[in-house]
């Protein structure tokens, strides 16, 4: 803690279990946008909800960013739900790894995402992001809980730094006792 502290980073004390903090919040947040999508909602109108709600990037091109692969076999360590694992192990046995295959759930031109940019209306945007972002609010509120941090503003810094939570919404604990999520 010090030595992150001397070389300027904010320390978050975590106890040891799978996933830490931020991958046990990141995860099942990824894997509720993957289920939403293949219930048949557009992958370009989820990244646009939690882009419009500040985050730096949507959950599906998250997922080609990381790696199919990688949140594949991350899910198969912390447990992922199945209709999530199916569409992962689809892409990732067709070799659409994401982007650095060039595919996923996205095509990609070398480092950008080639998706469709469409308008939709505010109102359904930020419902989406609520529900999109429901799991991580679990996740962390359970951290607390079960003592894998220290407090919920300790939740709250380990997912704006680690996860790009958008600071101006005080972490996914502050926002959702603020908007009463």
């Amino acid at each position: 803690m010090q030595f992150a502290g001397q070389l300027k980073k904010m320390p978050v004390k975590v106890k040891s279990v799978k996933g830490f903090l931020v991958n046990r919040a990141l995860l099942p947040y990824l894997f509720e946008a993957i289920e939403v999508m293949v219930s048949g909602e557009a992958q370009d109108k989820l990244d646009q909800a939690l882009i419009r709600f500040g985050m730096p990037m949507g959950p599906i091109e998250l997922c080609d960013q990381i790696g199919l692969d990688v949140c594949f076999d991350v899910g198969q360590v912390l447990g992922m739900p199945d209709i999530a694992s199916q569409a992962l192990k689809t892409k990732v046995d067709a070799g659409q790894l994401g982007r650095k295959s060039g595919s996923g759930f996205y095509k990609w031109d070398d480092k950008k995402a080639v998706r469709p940019r469409s308008d939709y209306p505010p109102a359904e945007l930020d419902e989406i992001a609520a529900d999109l972002l429901a799991p991580m609010i679990e996740k962390c509120r359970s951290a607390v809980a079960d003592g894998i941090v220290d407090s919920a503003d300790h939740a709250d810094i380990g997912c704006i730094l680690g996860i790009g939570f958008p600071t101006y919404r005080g972490g996914p604990l502050g926002w959702a006792d603020y908007s009463r999520v």
